[in-house]
């Protein structure tokens, strides 16, 4: 073996089961039950109190509770969890359990503990932050459990998406995101400066190109970045977002319809199927996503604007809304109760208060948005023209009607 073969099996260890890394990812923990393992992550929190301490570590693929009894670890180990703060760089070394309570469902009993890097003072705790300073610190805000979970959730979308279209037959075609043309309307276009004092445009939709590739290949999707000069501050309008288009060739109107169900069914499952823990950590009830299935319901124009306009549209938005006031009186109430009591509670208590006020202060803003939008949504119904597109708000309100899309 030459000296360069030597060097490189030095640096390219031979593992039995594929990986690169010198340590285990939380994801896979279930695999090493009873067996003792080597995790490296940041400390998302500690809690703990005389001789031992709960650390829940988080490496990006999960999160889950190191216990640290000070009797089981030696001095070193135990002073780096005694000083270690939120986001501080771990190496951590322990048998693995199994423990239903536990995040994650597992747990580790640690047996070392090593420093890897400081966080200094890290500008997002647990406490509750406005939207405008998480936003300001958005590069941080990431490595918390909730942007965690929509991401991965986003990113489990995204493999659906492509998931279902490959598994059709369809070809995925890129379509360029600066062109010369318009899709949607002029007003909505950002136009930028070109070479030799030409305009181009970033790309409002890839659907030119992608009907153009449809006659070539049959069945074809673009998926990609997209932008609209829209300054608008709403849920409903974004400046950039991404979109996912399909063209097929010969299709009706019955075809288009049924890809779209079999589409949304596919993308719903996924997220159901692979995202439970994330779904748990945003505290989403996919009770609703659970009826995500096919077929749905159908209904003609006509149907759709003479059930907008009735009067069992009107009393349903009325009782949302009377609902909606009595949601927010209890929340209120709730919350005071929990203030008065958290004085004399123990710490244990006083951190399930607080998380509980964040959770009633963002319900009750929640609460406060839609008995401010729900007048207007049904004026907008009873006024309802034929003829007229649907809005949003239209499409939302004619939804309530059924456990479906």
């Amino acid at each position: 073996m030459s000296d360069a073969d030597a060097s490189a099996a030095s640096l390219s260890p031979d593992r039995e089961d594929g990986t690169i890394e010198d340590f285990t990812r939380i994801e896979d923990l279930a695999d090493h039950v009873d067996d003792t393992v080597t995790l490296k992550g940041w400390l998302h929190n500690k809690r703990g109190s005389g001789g031992i301490k709960f650390l829940i570590l988080r490496d990006g693929s999960g999160f889950v509770q190191c216990v640290v009894p000070q009797d089981a670890v030696d001095d070193e180990s135990w002073a780096v969890a005694d000083d270690a703060r939120q986001e501080t760089a771990l190496e951590i070394t322990g048998s693995v359990s199994a423990d239903e309570r536990a995040p994650g469902g597992y747990e580790v009993q640690v047996d070392a503990i090593a420093e890897i890097g400081d966080s200094g003072d890290y500008p997002v705790t647990p406490k509750e932050h406005g939207i405008d300073f998480l936003m300001e610190h958005r590069h941080l805000w990431l490595r918390s459990e909730s942007q965690w979970a929509v991401m991965r959730i986003r990113n489990r979308i995204e493999t659906a998406i492509h998931e279902f279209f490959q598994e059709r037959g369809f070809l995925q075609t890129d379509a360029p995101i600066l062109t010369g043309n318009a899709v949607e309307g002029t007003s909505t276009l950002f136009d930028l400066d070109y070479f030799d004092d030409e305009s181009a445009y970033l790309t409002q939709s890839g659907q030119l190109h992608g009907e153009a590739m449809a006659m070539a290949y049959g069945r074809v999707y673009t998926f990609g970045p997209t932008f609209r000069a829209e300054k608008s501050a709403t849920r409903r309008h974004l400046t950039e977002f991404w979109m996912i288009e399909p063209e097929m060739a010969f299709y009706d109107l019955e075809m288009n319809a049924q890809l779209a169900e079999d589409f949304v069914t596919h993308i719903v499952q996924a997220v159901l199927e692979d995202c439970e823990q994330e779904l748990e950590a945003l505290a989403r009830d996919t009770s609703v996503l659970e009826q995500v299935e096919t077929p749905f319901p159908r209904i003609s124009y006509d149907e759709a604007v003479d059930l907008l306009r009735s009067d069992e549209t009107a009393a349903m938005i009325d009782e949302r809304i009377e609902a909606l006031k009595d949601e927010k009186v209890n929340l209120i109430e709730e919350k005071e109760e929990n203030q008065k009591r958290r004085g004399q509670a123990k710490k244990h208590v006083k951190r399930k208060i607080d998380a509980r006020e964040i959770e009633i202060n963002k319900r009750v803003d929640e609460i406060e948005e839609a008995l401010r939008n729900l007048p207007d949504w049904k004026a907008s119904a009873q006024t309802f023209e034929w003829g007229e597109d649907f809005g949003g708000d239209d499409e939302t309100v004619l939804t309530w009607h059924f456990d479906r899309p």
